[in-house]
């Protein structure tokens, strides 16, 4: 069984700034401090993450400086399926790993590796969108990371900032 937690970036700033560099704004920071508690109560043994100022900026704010973390380049403006195949490639005695990342590639990747016709856990809320700050944890009956595909997860949970208490998505 492997765990893959799909954490988006908090509200960044706007685009004034070169788009590698921005970081949180006031409310992103905001975001997290209702997150992180969400986070800490997960068993997570890595932290894949894009090098981008506002994901890690926003894994800094996660709170968990157990979870050994790695930058990829990779995540930094990747479609699902290089978010795929990053999963793929994840360390293979991790049992639950975290990607930290960006939209729009990461509500079309939780989206496409939920099973068809699943229902529960927030899965009506996803169809909604991947709002800031989102987190949406998967499970996959495999043995390795290799072994994720297509329509082969459960969607355990899906939290946002607002169904945890804090204002409305964005």
């Amino acid at each position: 069984m492997k765990r893959l937690t799909l954490l988006r970036h908090a509200k960044a700033v706007g685009k004034d700034a070169r788009d590698f560099d921005r970081v949180l704004a006031a409310h992103g920071r905001a975001q997290m401090e209702v997150m992180a508690r969400h986070l800490a109560e997960m068993a997570l043994d890595l932290a894949l993450c894009s090098p981008s100022a506002r994901t890690r900026e926003t894994w800094e704010l996660a709170g968990r400086p157990d979870v050994p973390v790695q930058f990829d380049r990779r995540i930094y403006e990747a479609g699902e399926t290089q978010l795929l195949a990053v999963a793929q490639e994840a360390d293979p005695q991790a049992a639950s790993v975290v990607l930290i990342g960006h939209n729009p590639a990461f509500e079309e990747l939780a989206l496409d590796l939920v099973r068809a016709g699943e229902r529960g856990a927030g899965a009506e809320r996803l169809q909604g969108g991947f709002p800031t700050a989102g987190v949406a944890v998967l499970e996959f009956d495999v043995a390795g990371w290799r072994g994720l595909a297509r329509r082969s997860g459960r969607l355990v949970s899906f939290e946002t900032p607002a169904s945890l208490g804090f204002g409305e998505d964005d």
